[in-house]
């Protein structure tokens, strides 16, 4: 089941992980997918330090997204 939300503008970090944080409760999420790179070792250093913000204390799963914009 698909239930499009708003996005989460990001003003900073703490901010953003916050709304996400409010999200994930207010949905009662049991599992969180995060998509990850590969090849891009800055970026994973930046979502990995992102997802360490959350509070989220359920299973996190890092999803590989390699080619995933050219499949699209």
């Amino acid at each position: 089941i698909i239930n499009p939300q708003e996005a989460i503008l990001r003003k900073n970090r703490d901010q953003a992980a916050s709304d996400v944080d409010k999200f994930l409760q207010e949905w009662d999420i049991d599992i969180l997918v995060v998509g990850m790179p590969n090849y891009e070792t800055s970026t994973q250093k930046r979502i990995e330090h992102f997802v360490k913000l959350l509070k989220f204390d359920k299973k996190i799963v890092f999803q590989d997204e390699n080619l995933s914009t050219f499949e699209a």
